[in-house]
């Protein structure tokens, strides 16, 4: 069973109800469309910033749009469509996510593409999509993992195109003593106003990552008495986060080293 939820930060976030940012941000998401699929890559120049990451890869504006029209030219004929956006506010970034549809020819391939922005600029300073992320997050080499406690949290904001705004957050709190793990930490839903307890115990493997059994246990919906959902997964530490390496769930890929309060 595939999970797919949209958990929530703390109320008082959620009670600053900060503006959605897709008014403003959805034109310059089908502004750089329009430049891929109309092959008019230079008017890229005005919507990235100067230093962006692309599919995994840090470079300079001039080189993102050179890469684009080199692979342009090698396949002519490409266009691609954007829609069902949704917008996520995290890590001091605002990224909008759509279903981008490629097309080349008579053949359709869809991915779930997004740009990330700058708050302040707009400007574009990240894009891929989430098979690339889950691609790349594979192939993390595992650093030693930090023995004894630690925290690690994925939280932020999501504005889904008809519905009230979705605020979340998922923690987990490590112990790791030797090759032992054990741990807890919640899903929290502010539009629900729902808390999942979770529970967790693994190993770390001889390669550096944590080989995780996860126990989520809490209500669906309100007066629901509880449900309870079970998964594995890998987590790598980087360095600074907790990178998801494979298992059933892909939902988080990278959960950020926090001070533990």
């Amino acid at each position: 069973m595939g999970m797919c939820m949209l958990f929530a930060a703390p109320l008082a976030k959620a009670q600053d109800e900060p503006e959605n940012p897709l008014p403003k941000l959805q034109p310059l998401v089908e502004a750089w469309n329009s430049a891929i699929s109309n092959n008019q890559v230079d008017n890229l120049l005005a919507l990235y910033a100067e230093q962006a990451k692309c599919y995994g890869k840090r470079s300079s504006k001039a080189e993102i749009v050179a890469s684009k029209k080199a692979w342009l030219a090698k396949n002519t004929g490409y266009k691609q469509e954007v829609n069902d956006f949704i917008v996520r506010e995290y890590e001091g970034m605002v990224e909008v996510a759509f279903e981008k549809v490629m097309i080349q020819g008579e053949k359709r391939s869809t991915v779930q593409g997004y740009l990330l922005f700058d708050p302040e600029t707009h400007k574009i300073v990240g894009e891929s999509d989430r098979k690339t992320d889950t691609n790349l997050a594979k192939k993390v080499v595992a650093l030693a993992p930090p023995q004894g406690k630690g925290c690690y949290s994925n939280s932020g904001g999501i504005w889904p195109p008809v519905a009230v705004p979705t605020f979340y957050s998922l923690d987990y709190e490590l112990d790791i003593q030797g090759k032992a793990v054990v741990g807890e930490g919640s899903y929290y839903s502010w539009a629900s106003r729902m808390m999942w307890a979770i529970t967790i115990k693994g190993v770390v493997l001889s390669d550096n990552s944590l080989s995780l059994e996860v126990r989520m246990e809490g209500p669906l919906y309100p007066d629901d008495p509880g449900n309870l959902y079970e998964f594995r997964e890998i987590r790598k530490w980087d360095g600074k986060s907790m990178v998801w390496g494979g298992g059933e769930e892909t939902e988080y890929l990278y959960l950020q080293q926090q001070d533990c309060e």
